[in-house]
């Protein structure tokens, strides 16, 4: 990121101005650095979403794959303003190893609408399939999920999982002239071809839920096969069902604690902050803990500063003057958790809708290739074809909002401490 500003073009404009170390070259970077062989070796760097329709169409000419523009312009800093990436210049005087780097790589990107090629041979007849099918452009698995989420401009679609991954779409003629700072880019076509794609997201969502399950299951892991009390077997059994039934129970119990400002108060940075503003040093945090302190009170601390995540987000966006008209919900989380979601509504102060379809990503690849085979002519015609719709819809208790205005007062409060070092 300080070497960006060594330049007259501001390469990482179009990135949030904040390069991830999850990303591309970051990833390229440091396995140049720490393998002697596949340094040597390198004839290029491809996307998994590249790399699957290139494999699936027989290719055998790295320079002949249709990259994906969601791939490269979110992540390899591919800018339409750019011409393509930047130039070899920018990278290696960022690491002499990466000299020439460029044109090992790719200028053009293309859409998921557009066809990579057909079916092979060999994978037809793998997969019983006819050279007839028609594969498509890939790309990142959250933004082909906003697509089977039915996402609309404006509205967030948010991916929730072990981390999140939120997706918004908007006009470009909407957002012309404006770069949303610390988010994850923005690109045209990067979703929806010919509108922009905006993408933030959190580094930890239910694995924040996960690590707190894991602390408390320590015993189950590590005493009760020690137990005199009960044989193998049972012990066994009893540790798989208590941990089936923590979560549940901690959720339960802690929607019936009541919200104060003077509960206790997490900061959700476990794996780092994906957004806004990237930085994967940052480490969580927990204050305001007393001896009344029990499981359920941490818990509620841990999925209410996933939800003030959550909020800091999409006050970027309003911030930097994107709109944030209401909330999708898709994944697991989103399914499986009440609590939760009812929580983030009453933090964001908007609505969340939850989609009916449990594989929106999956829902999305089908989608575009709907479009690819010429079966509906864009996007928006096969999402509002095969679309599912909404099970439910989660609306904010008022009651709630300016309790948690006030709380997320203090969380930000607590971030800045926390992020200069306290």
């Amino acid at each position: 990121n300080e070497h960006a500003t060594k330049f007259d073009t501001n390469y990482l404009q179009y990135a949030g101005g904040i390069y991830s170390s999850e990303w591309f070259w970051a990833k390229l970077l440091h396995i140049v650095r720490t393998d002697e062989t596949v340094k040597e070796a390198l004839h290029s760097w491809v996307e998994h979403c590249d790399w699957i329709p290139f494999l699936l169409t027989g290719g055998n000419d790295v320079n002949a794959i249709k990259r994906s523009r969601c791939a490269a312009g979110h992540k390899a800093l591919w800018a339409e303003e750019f011409g393509g990436l930047p130039p070899d210049s920018f990278f290696s005087s960022l690491d002499p190893l990466l000299t020439g780097i460029t044109s090992k790589l790719f200028k053009d990107t293309y859409t998921s609408d557009v066809a990579a090629g057909n079916l092979s041979a060999e994978w037809a007849g793998r997969l019983g399939l006819s050279t007839d099918v028609v594969v498509g452009v890939g790309a990142f698995d959250a933004h082909m999920g906003a697509v089977g989420g039915q996402i609309e401009p404006y509205h967030l679609s948010k991916v929730m999982g072990t981390s999140t991954c939120d997706i918004l779409v908007a006009p470009n003629k909407d957002i012309e002239g404006k770069l949303v700072r610390g988010i994850c880019g923005q690109v045209n076509g990067s979703v929806i071809p010919g509108m922009a794609g905006l993408e933030a997201g959190q580094s930890a969502f239910g694995d924040t839920y996960a690590w707190f399950k894991n602390i408390l299951s320590w015993p189950l892991n590590n005493l009760l096969s020690q137990s005199t009390v009960i044989d193998v077997q049972t012990a066994a059994a009893l540790k798989e069902e208590m941990a089936e039934l923590i979560i549940p129970e901690l959720s339960r119990q802690a929607a019936l604690l009541p919200v104060e400002t003077t509960n206790e108060l997490a900061i959700d940075w476990f794996n780092g902050r994906r957004t806004p503003d990237a930085d994967q040093s940052l480490k969580g945090a927990l204050t305001g803990l007393s001896l009344g302190t029990d499981a359920p009170r941490v818990f509620r601390a841990l999925a209410e500063a996933t939800c003030f995540g959550a909020k800091s987000i999409v006050d970027r966006f309003v911030q930097e003057g994107i709109p944030v008209k209401g909330i999708i919900g898709i994944g697991g989380v989103a399914k499986k958790s009440p609590f939760v979601m009812q929580m983030m509504a009453d933090v964001l102060g908007m609505p969340i809708r939850i989609h009916q379809f449990k594989h929106t990503c999956a829902l999305g690849a089908a989608m575009f290739a709907a479009v690819v085979a010429g079966i509906y002519p864009t996007v928006e015609e096969a999402m509002a074809a095969m679309g599912t719709g909404f099970e439910k819809e989660y609306q904010p208790n008022a009651k709630r909002v300016e309790v948690f205005r006030q709380r997320f007062e203090k969380f930000t409060r607590l971030s800045e401490l926390v992020e200069n070092g306290i």
